[in-house]
């Protein structure tokens, strides 16, 4: 009896991805809702455009769909924080990881349902008020974090590297090669520093802002 051929042997297929709605809304996160489109999303769970509309309508419910998952998890937001710095802190990452690539469309498709972007600021509110904010400083503080968070990167790429090959381009074709020795320098450490995330340091400088503003306005001022 002679040695079976394995390489012979017909190669089995593996099971089709198993999809649901639960996959499409963690693909949708994923990809982000001010971009994404169905095709992206089949290519995404590796099937095809017919199986994503055996589970759902189109594009609009998909977005519902998350944004329903995304107001219970902005609603659920506590946090173990005690003074007003942590609590934006955490409050920031919150946003950045729930809100971030999908925020244009989520402020426009919930303006209906206010209570999802303001009741959750209750409890910062009122630590930034105790901490001798005033309530208009407490309210501009929340949202300017609000604001820092959803324009920061999603931390796949670095938010500065759509920027990092038209300056390379400038410095490269520039006649003087003295013109542009900083920028050239922030090229160089930029690029070697890939996957770097500015999120921390946007969020350090903005908490660092706030605390300036609270010690410049002493009561009475």
């Amino acid at each position: 009896m002679g040695k079976t051929d394995l390489s012979a042997q017909p190669t089995r297929r593996g099971r089709p991805p198993k999809v649901g709605r639960d996959q499409i809304v963690d693909a949708a996160v994923r990809l982000g809702l001010d971009s994404f489109t169905m095709q992206g999303l089949a290519d995404d769970l590796g099937v095809s455009p017919a199986t994503l509309y055996s589970h759902v309508q189109g594009r609009d419910e998909v977005i519902a769909l998350v944004e329903s998952r995304l107001q219970r998890a902005i609603r659920g937001f506590t946090t173990e924080a005690t003074e007003w710095r942590g609590w934006l802190a955490d409050f920031a990452a919150l946003v950045r990881r729930e809100l971030g690539t999908s925020a244009s469309t989520l402020l426009n498709a919930t303006r209906a349902d206010a209570s999802m972007r303001i009741d959750v600021g209750e409890p910062g509110l009122r630590l930034l008020m105790a901490a001798g904010f005033s309530s208009v400083d407490a309210a501009f503080a929340v949202w300017l974090v609000f604001r820092v968070a959803i324009t920061a990167s999603s931390g796949t790429d670095p938010s500065f590297s759509q920027f990092l090959e038209p300056t390379a381009e400038l410095v490269d074709a520039a006649a003087d090669a003295d013109a542009f020795v900083a920028l050239r320098q922030v090229h160089d450490d930029l690029t070697a520093s890939e996957g770097r995330d500015t999120f921390a340091f946007d969020l350090e400088i903005t908490l660092v802002g706030i605390a300036a503003r609270r010690e410049r306005a002493a009561p009475g001022d």
